[in-house]
């Protein structure tokens, strides 16, 4: 049997390794779809701890520099989806600058949410974005609506701030971080 990388009967297909493999292309799907879900109820559960309040003990400490690196991300890639959950707490300084989230960030959120079968409301969340720097450099991160009021009220321009953030993929090389929550420092 010659190797075949597009095999998707339900047979026996030859695998790189030069062994035999059973294919099973919609049970692969179905299976997946059930993983996602799965992962996305147990990030809700796992986020929270048992009064509902925000759990900061889920988040590393680290860098975005590190963050990004512990990121691997296809340079072929238009996006990239992360289907599993980092997150991270990483100090910089908020510059003041704000914007409305870029359109492509507003498309990859919106891939994000269809990709992870997440409600649809949820491509909704993230509308502006704040510029942080750390360590020279600057990243735009999206900032969820629900904590835009108080960001404004409680981080000034030149102010450190502490950032709970989530990786949730990248667009091409640039990767993309979800502020879930900070505390101004």
């Amino acid at each position: 049997m010659a190797y075949n990388k597009k095999c998707y009967s339900p047979t026996l297909c030859m695998g790189r390794d030069g062994k035999t493999h059973t294919r099973f292309p919609a049970l692969n799907l179905v299976t997946r779809q059930i993983m996602n879900r799965f992962a996305i109820v147990l990030t809700m559960i796992l986020s929270v701890d048992a009064f509902g309040d925000f759990n900061y003990d889920r988040y590393e400490p680290a860098s975005l520099e590190t963050a990004s690196a512990n990121m691997y991300v296809d340079p072929r890639a238009d996006y990239f989806i992360e289907a599993g959950e980092f997150k991270y707490l990483s100090a910089g300084l908020f510059t003041g600058n704000y914007r409305e989230s870029l359109l492509e960030t507003s498309q990859f959120i919106e891939k994000w949410v269809k990709a992870l079968g997440h409600p649809e409301e949820y491509s909704t969340m993230f509308k502006y974005e704040v510029e942080i720097e750390q360590n020279g450099q600057l990243y735009w991160l999206p900032l969820q609506n629900g904590l835009v009021d108080a960001f404004a009220t409680e981080v000034c321009g030149g102010c450190k701030v502490s950032l709970y953030i989530m990786t949730a993929g990248s667009i091409k090389q640039r990767r993309v971080f979800f502020i879930n929550e900070f505390k101004a420092n």
